[in-house]
């Protein structure tokens, strides 16, 4: 394990817009250095690639994951360059569009199945 990251209990998540139990979320929330943890624990953040294959339920993962990050990269005194933190809220506005998207075409199909059956 990398020296700034650790693990701590298991907690549960208090953000709306979580829905279960989440170990980053509270590693990160014990960790002494938010950007160490960033790199340690998602090198890859920000590659659209990623979040374009995730499910719905990943996607809320990732949505309140970020959200967390976010609060805690604004809160938090220790120096995190502006590019990561605008980063995470370009990455953050992309998760939250891909949800629409993805319940968009949810109702579509609903609206198609209903439309069929008639």
């Amino acid at each position: 394990m990398r020296e700034h990251t650790q693990i701590k209990e298991q907690k549960i998540m208090d953000d709306s817009t979580c829905c279960g139990t989440c170990l980053m979320k509270s590693d990160l929330q014990n960790s002494t250095d938010k950007f160490a943890f960033l790199k340690d624990n998602w090198p890859s953040f920000g590659q659209i690639e990623s979040i374009d294959k995730l499910s719905k339920q990943e996607l809320n993962c990732t949505l309140c994951f970020l959200n967390v990050l976010i609060d805690e990269f604004v809160n938090e005194k220790s120096a995190c360059p502006n590019r990561v933190i605008t980063r995470l809220v370009l990455i953050r506005i992309y998760v939250q569009n891909s949800m629409e998207l993805m319940e968009l075409k949810e109702l579509q199909s609903e609206q198609e199945k209903s439309d069929g059956g008639k």
